[in-house]
């Protein structure tokens, strides 16, 4: 059991179940709108998908859809999108951080985006 630095449990077992511990979230987000109005079709998606990223994360993912919006340089941009989340034990944040980087840098090349958003969230309880 880890106790925060007030000397409560952030995880306990009557909220979050047994054995839970604290680990890292990141979450990415993929717009699917390309700079020429063009968009990147769900086979383009999965490749990328299969060849990208599952290689570098072989344990599991969500991937999940979504739709949003955000203020590029060519103004207001509302597109679908696709969601990426990522846990881990915190003591990988370092090498998970860098193949997330990768995974942005490859999307943001093949694709040419502007960007991929990167979230992370960190300590979260996880119950496996």
């Amino acid at each position: 059991m880890y106790l925060n630095n007030y000397g409560v449990d952030p995880c306990p077992e009557e909220v979050h179940g047994r054995h839970a511990e604290l680990w890292g979230r990141t979450t990415l987000i993929f717009g699917l709108s390309t700079p020429d109005g063009d968009h990147i079709d769900e086979t383009s998606w999965d490749s990328f998908l299969d060849h990208i990223v599952t290689p570098r994360f072989p344990t599991g993912l969500t991937v999940s859809k979504a739709a949003g919006q955000w203020l590029g340089t060519t103004g207001l941009v509302r597109e679908h999108a696709h969601m990426l989340m990522i846990t881990y034990p915190i003591a990988d944040a370092r090498n998970v951080s860098q193949r997330i980087e990768e995974i942005r840098a490859a999307f943001i090349a093949e694709f040419r985006q502007e960007a991929v958003l990167r979230e992370d969230a960190s300590p979260v309880c996880v119950s496996i």
